[in-house]
């Protein structure tokens, strides 16, 4: 249920003991009818609370509601031809208190529907025939009192009304406020990790992440060192063939320009196969197959990855007007990786077999991919490869 339907639950309970004892005390039949036609009201406005007619028409429909309390109340005076003052001045009180307080009225329709019962509420009194046959002193002195009475309950009445639309706007400023904080940290975040991802796996990434704040504190470093040892694992070494001399005939800008349209389109490729790449040194452009995360068949999967660089390189040429070449390089063996360096780090791979496919790579022929024997021993049944 909403908030809606308790202030409501509410309204109709506290308004229905109200003439339950006047009932009892004043042993009238009509306001056992009164009692059952507020229930049924009541009872009609909650379940009109549970559909969205009700979050459209919220405001007209409870200033109904409060003319309907309102006109409960004043029927009381057709009921019964004497009246005590605790009686009537109860049931006043009931309806200020109920307006002011309890029903999600804006402020301005509250002090006027409740200045509105008031002032109908006094006359209504005055023309009952135990004041009329009262004395024009006794009489004065009992408007001034009432008058009195029923301006020290407004003035508290818009008091605690102006107090709970503070405490409302107050409530949904902090609610917003949380809300902005929330998703400027989700935003944060999510741009956090693209950054991590940008420079390492996103296994390592992970784990760096997650490691808790109290430990740099011990420490007072920015994290702590992470290193794997991997066996089976390939390595891709990829040149771009004469680009030296292609540097000395174009601007900087065309250079800059054409890798970052081979290094997009070599990144592209590697996250297709499931490889990792490792970085871009100037022209030379080197991944991995099965570092981090193991992979079973990485020898053939990055064969074929290095297949596709040479058909991209095709593309570009023909695309962007470019005459280039590469060389591509492939050894299998083992690697130690992880991130080291407390600024400006960076996932990398080092060991002797590194070194070897960064061997094949500068060996190897233009448009060709040069494999190690250690690689050819993992591949020899799915490629024809020539000496």
């Amino acid at each position: 249920m909403g908030i809606g339907t308790h202030l409501y639950i509410k309204v109709g309970i506290h308004f229905q003991v109200v003439f339950v004892v006047l009932m009892i005390k004043q042993r009238n039949a009509a306001c056992l009818g009164i009692v059952i036609l507020l229930a049924l009201v009541t009872s009609a406005v909650l379940t009109v609370t549970h559909f969205k007619v009700y979050s459209r028409h919220q405001v007209s429909i409870t200033v109904l509601y409060a003319l309907f309390l309102c006109f409960a109340s004043l029927s009381q005076f057709a009921v019964r031809e004497s009246y005590t003052e605790p009686t009537l001045y109860a049931s006043c009180a009931t309806v200020l208190v109920l307006l002011y307080t309890v029903l999600p009225l804006p402020g301005l329709a509250t002090i006027i529907i409740a200045l509105t019962y008031t002032i109908v509420f006094e006359v209504c009194n005055l023309l009952i025939p135990c004041n009329r046959d009262t004395e024009s002193r006794e009489l004065a002195q009992t408007i001034l009192s009432r008058v009195v009475l029923q301006g020290m309950s407004h003035i508290v009445g818009v008091y605690v009304t102006h107090q709970y639309q503070a405490h409302s706007r107050c409530l949904i400023y902090n609610i917003t406020k949380l809300a902005m904080a929330k998703e400027k940290l989700r935003r944060e975040r999510k741009l956090k990790q693209r950054v991590i991802s940008s420079v390492m796996p996103a296994s390592i990434g992970k784990k760096l992440v997650n490691i808790e704040q109290t430990h740099f504190q011990e420490v007072h470093i920015f994290r702590p060192m992470v290193m794997h040892y991997l066996r089976n694992v390939s390595i891709l070494f990829a040149d771009i063939v004469g680009f030296t001399s292609m540097s000395s005939k174009r601007s900087a800008l065309e250079i800059v320009s054409m890798l970052n349209i081979i290094c997009d389109s070599f990144d592209r490729l590697t996250t297709e196969a499931g490889c990792t790449k490792i970085s871009t040194l100037g022209d030379c452009y080197y991944c991995v197959a099965g570092c981090p995360e193991k992979m079973a068949d990485h020898a053939p999967t990055i064969v074929e990855l290095s297949l596709k660089m040479l058909a991209a390189i095709e593309e570009i040429n023909q695309e962007a007007d470019f005459n280039i070449s590469i060389r591509v390089g492939i050894h299998t063996g083992s690697v130690l990786c992880g991130v080291v360096g407390i600024k400006r780090f960076r996932f990398d791979v080092w060991s002797h077999d590194v070194l070897r496919a960064n061997e094949m790579e500068a060996s190897g022929m233009p448009g060709k991919v040069h494999i190690s024997d250690a690689t050819f021993q993992l591949i020899k049944e799915k490629y024809m490869v020539v000496d």
